[in-house]
């Protein structure tokens, strides 16, 4: 166990934290080619109470056949910064070629509403998952504690729901074991991982001390009845710290379709700069076994703001992944650009995997 205040004592420790803290340098490498971006005057809801959306962004991704399936988070208003996860289909092509910029008219089916007590003040940020041959999307839900106060446990939950021929029920939030969810102000960042030992949440914890966790857990699996669940984190590990140039770090996606050698699993994270406040991305390898272990990371960021449509916005410098593809032996991102517009760019595989070679942690 590491010791400490807060949640610290009950959390293990994966093979790797430690190692790559040493590893990872204050350096970028942009090696992502941006391929196009979806703007919210592009975009207009086919229902609710405004169709004119204020933003468009943070977008997980499915590659359907010649198409795309875009799950974005929009924002109507500034009001409390309420947000709804809507579902986009458009041509891969168009994407790829840079198309998609040009588009004047892109229809955004919402898919998943403010509904339960845990996502009562908007559904943000959403993460694609599989498990037991189904879709799921896990996304952030803000809590009816979210404006109780900044240092209020349970403010935000990590939210499951599965697709059902078209339609998306909420299965449960994830939370963790007994009175240790007391010690949580925030849980998100999640995706769900299905391992030969089990399902697990990749998820990052705020704590009441102030502290950020990079934390792999065994979930409970499936929900439990037919309503809306708790699925407990039994078992969690710490996998990964922000380093002292950061002022945290997060998980961002895993990279669908990507087949690696003795239960690796490739996935994107992203950080914030301690001076700048800056978002960067950078990249890892975790074994899935009986217990999680980082064999891998990027030593350097592999993305950083650039583009105008990144640099400013919403909040300025900021790309932020929440989806990843492989497509033709290339990593295709999708990302939020300065939390207003979607980005996509693509890194080709061979290039993202030398680069994670020269930070081998095993």
């Amino acid at each position: 166990m590491i010791k400490g205040r807060g949640l610290g004592g009950y959390l293990m420790a994966a093979r790797g934290l430690k190692e790559a803290l040493v590893a990872r340098k204050p350096e970028t490498v942009d090696m992502a080619r941006r391929r196009s971006f979806l703007r919210p005057e592009q975009v207009v809801l086919t229902r609710g109470p405004s169709r004119r959306v204020a933003a468009v962004f943070n977008p997980a991704i499915e590659v359907d056949g010649g198409d795309a399936l875009i799950y974005a988070r929009i924002e109507l208003g500034y009001y409390t910064y309420a947000s709804i996860i809507g579902e986009l289909r458009v041509s891969l092509e168009d994407l790829l070629d840079g198309s998609l910029d040009s588009l004047e008219r892109v229809e955004a089916r919402p898919v998943i509403v403010p509904g339960v007590w845990a996502d009562f003040w908007g559904a943000e940020d959403p993460r694609l998952s599989y498990v037991g041959g189904v879709k799921h999307l896990v996304y952030t839900g803000r809590t009816i504690f979210y404006f109780a106060g900044e240092k209020t446990p349970g403010r935000t939950y990590p939210v499951v729901a599965a697709e059902d021929g078209g339609s998306w029920a909420k299965r449960g939030y994830i939370a963790l074991r007994g009175e240790r969810s007391q010690l949580v102000i925030s849980d998100k960042n999640a995706f769900l991982v299905e391992a030969e030992s089990g399902v697990y949440a990749f998820h990052r914890i705020h704590d009441v001390t102030g502290r950020f966790y990079l934390l792999v857990s065994r979930v409970d699996w499936p929900p439990r009845g037919d309503g809306f669940a708790r699925i407990e984190a039994r078992e969690s590990w710490i996998v990964m710290e922000a380093s002292p140039f950061e002022d945290k770090i997060g998980w961002s996606s895993l990279v669908h379709g990507y087949k690696g050698g003795r239960g690796e699993h490739l996935v994107i994270l992203h950080s914030v700069e301690a001076e700048t406040l800056r978002y960067k991305v950078f990249a890892a390898l975790v074994r899935m076994g009986r217990e999680p272990e980082l064999v891998a990371v990027t030593p350097r960021f592999i993305m950083e703001p650039r583009e105008p449509e990144e640099v400013f916005g919403d909040r300025p410098h900021t790309i932020y992944p929440c989806g990843a593809w492989l497509v033709d032996d290339e990593v295709l991102i999708s990302y939020g650009a300065g939390d207003m517009a979607s980005g996509f760019a693509s890194i080709d595989l061979s290039v993202l995997m030398e680069e994670l070679d020269r930070g081998r942690l095993d």
